[in-house]
């Protein structure tokens, strides 16, 4: 079974310009650690953050037999939660999923260094009926990857549409149809790195 973990930031985002700093301290992860290695919990991901300080722990697998990754949810882009470098570096994640953007869509997060770089399948999930891509996500599990799976049902950006007495823009249509089935696949073996330093 793989799980979905999600990114809990403690205390709220991060306002500080130059982004968070690493705390350089490992209280999650001496936590979380001794019931990863005796079994009772499969894997974790943790952030804490105050005042501009963040910890960051990333520990164990989703299945602990199987020793597969997991695919890490979270309402923020990972950048934008601060946590691009462990979600790409961490073997136990293979992909990010998020919701913010209110779109479907297909990206992949980089740790940044060009030269010698990982990367990670990402994903965004439609609205469940705000305003954007509307509909669902269906998320299966298989024995070398997770698959996730769009169900489009509509698209719109403005709610007074309705009200203007404008036909309905053919973009609209045209981008539900365009979506209709799109999957995006998630392997557990993560891509090495390519580039020699």
């Amino acid at each position: 079974m793989l799980f979905i973990a999600e990114a809990a930031m403690i205390s709220g985002c991060c306002t500080v310009c130059n982004g968070p700093k690493d705390s350089k301290t490992t209280f999650a992860k001496d936590a979380l650690a001794p019931y990863v290695e005796n079994g009772q919990l499969p894997g974790a991901i943790n952030v804490f953050y105050k005042d501009g300080l963040q910890e960051t722990a990333c520990v164990g697998y989703a299945d602990v037999a199987a020793k597969r990754p997991i695919v890490l949810g979270a309402h923020h882009e990972a950048r934008e939660a601060g946590i691009r470098k462990e979600v790409v570096t961490a073997p136990i994640v293979c992909g990010y999923i998020f919701g913010h953007d209110h779109m479907w869509g297909d990206a992949y997060l980089h740790d940044g260094t060009y030269g010698n770089s990982q990367t990670v399948q990402m994903a965004t999930l439609p609205s469940a009926g705000y305003y954007g891509d509307l509909g669902y996500a269906l998320f299966r599990t298989f024995s070398d990857r997770a698959e996730l799976t769009l169900r489009q049902d509509d698209f719109f950006f403005n709610r007074d549409w309705k009200d203007s007495g404008k036909p309905r823009p053919k973009n609209w249509d045209a981008r539900v149809a365009a979506h209709q089935g799109l999957k995006l696949a998630f392997f557990y073996e993560k891509p090495g790195n390519f580039y020699k330093s």
